[in-house]
């Protein structure tokens, strides 16, 4: 495939859209969407101004708020590289990368950034996108911002309930087909807007092992819907359960 592709637009199988199987053959088979959300704005330049400040700095404060009306017809007709930074957010963004760069472990964030991988996993063609990989480190971080309060959540059970266990994962294992590396470190680098704080979790093998099972059981029902199609039979009996 043409590297002129857009990555978004490349028909492979992603993490975000494996995950969906989590829910249902349908969820799984519906398309994407493509959405305007202030979370989505807000993460994506928080991400390229952390990451890519480069770009992050050719951008122009815009005329919009992110509350105006228009505001998402505006931002849909954009692409990713044409977006401009809304006028009544610029602020609270510039605190938070100022926040995340002046955080203790803000070092970890050092490698290559925003690195595509394309590779086969258990047959299927997938696509991943990471936001910091170290391979001399054997590290890869991924970035997010939420708007929950980080500082009394629970990581075991809010890792597990947004799945970033299994996308760590998912990455580790499409980093390993790629380059033959065994990452040691994936870690979570958290960035909440409600209460301006940062906190970095290094998922366990535990945690990893767990979600390379979940992974697996995602690919045989990926496996046994080819096989058997979305309905494994039908029978005109009726069940009393």
């Amino acid at each position: 495939m043409s590297k002129d592709v857009n990555y978004y637009d490349r028909d492979l199988l992603s993490h975000s859209k494996l995950k969906k199987l989590s829910v249902s053959y349908n969820e799984f088979m519906n398309p994407f969407e493509k959405k305007v959300s202030e979370a989505l704005i807000m993460g994506s330049l928080m991400d390229e101004g952390l990451l890519e400040p480069d770009l992050y700095n050719k951008r122009k404060v815009s005329e919009y708020n992110l509350k105006q009306k228009g505001y998402e017809k505006h931002y849909l007709e954009a692409d990713s590289h044409k977006y401009d930074i809304p006028k009544n957010v610029a602020p609270k963004i510039k605190t938070g990368l100022q926040i995340v760069k002046n955080h203790p472990l803000y070092y970890l964030l050092e490698g290559d950034v925003q690195t595509e991988i394309f590779e086969t996993l258990n047959g299927e063609s997938c696509k991943s996108k990471l936001d910091v990989l170290n391979l001399n480190k054997s590290r890869i971080i991924d970035f997010k911002t939420t708007s929950k309060d980080i500082s009394n959540i629970n990581p075991y059970y809010w890792v597990r309930n947004w799945f970033y266990h299994t996308q760590l994962a998912f990455y580790r294992q499409m980093v390993n087909k790629c380059y033959s590396v065994n990452i040691e470190e994936c870690i979570l680098f958290v960035y909440s807007w409600s209460n301006e704080d940062v906190r970095v979790f290094q998922l366990s093998d535990e945690t990893l092992q767990e979600a390379d099972k979940i992974i697996d059981g995602w690919f045989d029902k990926l496996g046994s819907i080819k096989i058997d199609g979305a309905f494994k039979g039908m029978s005109d009996e009726i069940e009393i359960i």
